[in-house]
């Protein structure tokens, strides 16, 4: 299964991060079930924005499967279409819409996990589908924080500084959003490559 990039259908850029969130968050979702075959993220990531035809897709990445979608945040409500295309025919297996507050994004993304996975005849263990229903937090403004932390590249010094002073905030809102500060001590790790001295003993 390959879950290609999300479109922002926002026309808006700076809502960028959301749709690419989004991409990596459902993949990680996927990513828990044992009976599912992920191809990479950064196999996929080549298709953002591509025209390529989804059979061209299948060819390229052997992928029996592809899971496609846009994606719209406006205020505090956000809207979801996902589907799931059996790549062999370019039948939908599985699509659905969701328009709900954007408080409810979490229990979004565990649907969408739990929906796929049915659709393709994947048996969901209880620790799988715990640890599918487990939000990775409990504040969303934070959440948004580090999603926006995440479309800032490692290898630019100042883009980085900027996102771990992104994940601070998000720590700060929520210390218990463990995901949060496991990203924010990878990237310090990198600024101390950098030479920056405020991290040079990390």
């Amino acid at each position: 299964v390959a879950v290609l990039p999300f479109q922002n259908i926002y026309n808006d850029p700076s809502q960028e991060y959301f749709s690419s969130g989004m991409t990596e968050e459902i993949t990680g979702q996927l990513y828990k079930l044992e009976s599912l075959q992920l191809i990479s993220r950064a196999a996929v990531a080549q298709y953002k924005d591509s025209h390529v035809n989804l059979r061209q897709i299948a060819n390229d990445l052997g992928v029996g499967s592809v899971v496609t979608g846009s994606v719209r945040q406006s205020a505090n409500r956000v809207r979801v279409n996902v589907e799931l295309v059996d790549t062999g025919n370019e039948h939908t297996v599985w699509a659905e819409q969701y328009d709900r507050e954007l408080k409810d994004i979490f229990a979004v993304q565990s649907d969408i996990a739990v929906r796929i996975a049915g659709a393709l005849g994947a048996a969901l263990s209880q620790s799988e589908r715990e640890h599918i229903d487990k939000p990775p937090n409990g504040n969303i403004a934070a959440y948004q924080l580090y999603l926006e932390s995440q479309a800032l590249p490692l290898s630019v010094s100042k883009d980085n500084l900027q996102a771990i002073e992104m994940l601070q905030r998000a720590w700060a809102m929520d210390p218990q959003f463990a995901l949060a500060l496991a990203r924010m001590s990878y990237r310090q790790m990198f600024q101390a490559f950098f030479g920056d001295p405020q991290y040079g003993d990390l």
